[in-house]
């Protein structure tokens, strides 16, 4: 399998019909280590197949999350430049 430019890739996974009912976790590990893992909940089977607008998921964020890790970020680059600075004193 293989993702594309921004690491997305599409699986399609068939699940036996009698495959007990509970929870799964799906994981996938790239070559270079990176995991990226789902859990998913299997119930009584259904006779109809998934829409793809059901398939999609929501990567907005809120404000509030972009000023997180904005706020982060800024973080760490304040605390790597002390860092860097203290080393050349």
């Amino acid at each position: 399998m293989q993702g594309d430019g921004e690491g997305n890739f599409k699986v399609n996974l068939t699940i036996p019909q009698d495959a007990p009912t509970g929870r799964y976790l799906l994981k996938a590990i790239g070559s270079s280590g990176t995991t990226a893992s789902v859990e998913v909940t299997i119930t009584a089977a259904s006779s109809q197949a998934p829409t793809p607008e059901a398939m999609k998921i929501n990567r907005t964020r809120s404000t509030g999350e972009w000023i997180g890790l904005i706020v982060f970020l800024s973080g760490v680059a304040f605390v790597g430049t002390l860092l860097a600075w203290s080393r050349k004193g």
